[in-house]
């Protein structure tokens, strides 16, 4: 550690230059966080190099700039997050929500908070737990709601729940989710609301290949397609149980066809 070099910064640095160089060590930081000066502090909570004992003591500042700062701060452990979980602002709280380090519990408990930004962001969250989304799924808020519809790891029958929900931004979102299964975007396809129909007939012919006004069905989640290397794989007599007589009439046509029987 060269402290002569740091002597001369001393000399010719302001403290919040100090606080912003990348490169300055924790010692230093450490003497910075005692300013009086709030941009000082919100530099150093920000700071790369700022040690956990630092922001653990920050994470009682006066100032809202340097607590939120501690928030987002990557190296901020759990129990400083749990700490400003309990924030009376509710901006402090919305900032825990998104925090890769926020424990499930900590989530948890912050799905029922009183602003809607705050459970929107739980929503969002990839860490939230499942039965945290089956909570948030019958929120009184749509825009949380929404969000369960986009979170990568809302399941299934969540997403079945959504899909049946009166507000059409949320069928909306359904349709986008990559985990929605055929036979909820071949219902959403025929939605009241224009867009939600064209949106889900999209995204049926993304993933299946089938164009537009061909009928199409899935089979024990197996989709039914006009492909042959899909169609090869249909045992007629096993599904014709399954299908509605004029969508099986079709595909046993398209079966023979891709197969070369007539």
């Amino acid at each position: 550690m060269n402290l002569f070099k740091w002597f001369w910064k001393r000399m010719f640095y302001t403290d919040l230059q100090l606080a912003q160089k990348a490169d300055t060590p924790s010692y230093l930081l450490e003497e910075l966080s005692l300013s009086s000066n709030r941009f000082v502090r919100e530099a150093v909570a920000s700071h790369s190099n700022t040690p956990v004992h630092i922001l653990e003591k920050f994470s009682g500042d006066e100032d809202w700039f340097v607590k939120r700062n501690v928030a987002e701060h990557p190296n901020t452990p759990s129990h400083i997050l749990e700490k400003l979980s309990e924030d009376e602002d509710w901006r402090l709280r919305d900032h825990v929500t998104i925090h890769p380090n926020t424990p499930l519990h900590i989530l948890e408990k912050l799905s029922g908070d009183e602003n809607w930004m705050v459970r929107t962001n739980v929503a969002r969250n990839p860490n939230t737990p499942i039965r945290t989304l089956e909570k948030l799924s019958g929120d009184k808020d749509w825009f949380v709601k929404r969000n369960v519809a986009k979170n990568p790891n809302t399941p299934v029958h969540i997403l079945e729940k959504l899909s049946q929900d009166d507000i059409e931004g949320i069928r909306y979102s359904v349709t986008f989710h990559p985990n929605t299964p055929l036979h909820i975007l071949e219902k959403l396809s025929g939605d009241g609301h224009e867009d939600i129909r064209m949106r889900a007939k999209e995204e049926l012919e993304k993933r299946v290949g089938t164009p537009t006004g061909i009928p199409y069905c899935e089979v024990n989640g197996f989709p039914l397609t006009s492909f042959q290397d899909t169609l090869e794989h249909i045992d007629t007599n096993a599904v014709e149980s399954y299908l509605d007589p004029l969508v099986f009439e079709i595909y046993a046509d398209l079966l023979k066809l891709s197969r070369g029987d007539v």
